[in-house]
């Protein structure tokens, strides 16, 4: 009976070692490969943020991507805090490759969005644009530093202009945080995203594309 209760225990265990090793699996690149994308989501975090924004796991390239579109300005966010764990100070970057679908007409066209980081109580902003504008770099890889990270770190990515009367979907692929020295920090791939609460009724924003400047109203 002892030994019997033994190997028992030892059964046990074994599973939970194994279990524990899996709940903390870690990968330098999020490629979606897995079909997983739990740690990023749509998020309205932006005022002019299309809350309707969809994503979807989708054959790019030769490899899995995630498509992510809006009818307005598209805008998701990923949980940094999740995924980088105890090395969220350590992150001085973000790396992504960025693809762009051809407009309704066939054609490419040039887009841009940018890169927020919302940091601390304030919330303090932080901005930098990236760009797909020519049809031979596309996909683009991009790489934005960022400023210290911290707990409550909110960081988007948006697409906010493009070269077209439609709106243009874009995709991205082998997301990447880096460390002050450039190499990928390992990364929770179980992470979750949850959109972070703004108080703010958006059910009567429209968002904008190609909008224009007439004189006399700036």
């Amino acid at each position: 009976m002892k030994k019997l209760l033994s190997w028992l225990l030892i059964a046990v265990l074994a599973v939970s070692m194994i279990s524990a090793a899996a709940a903390e699996e870690t990968v330098d690149v999020l490629d979606f490969e897995d079909g997983a994308f739990a740690f990023i989501g749509a998020s309205n975090e932006r005022p002019n943020a299309d809350s309707a924004t969809s994503l979807e796991l989708i054959d790019y390239e030769g490899s899995k991507a995630l498509r992510i579109s809006a009818e307005g300005i598209p805008c998701v966010g990923l949980n940094v805090t999740g995924l980088a764990g105890e090395r969220l100070a350590d992150v001085a970057a973000i790396s992504f490759d960025v693809g762009i679908e051809n407009g309704a007409d066939g054609k490419f066209h040039a887009v841009s969005g940018n890169v927020y980081s919302y940091t601390g109580e304030d919330k303090t902003e932080q901005k930098t644009a990236w760009s797909v504008y020519m049809a031979k770099k596309n996909p683009r890889n991009i790489v934005i530093a960022l400023d210290e990270l911290c707990p409550d770190t909110s960081l988007l990515i948006t697409e906010e202009d493009h070269a077209s009367p439609d709106t243009i979907p874009f995709i991205l692929d082998n997301i990447k945080l880096l460390d002050k020295d450039g190499n990928a920090i390992a990364l929770n791939p179980a992470a979750e995203y949850t959109p972070a609460e703004t108080g703010r009724d958006l059910s009567t924003l429209v968002a904008l594309t190609n909008a224009v400047e007439l004189a006399g109203f700036q």
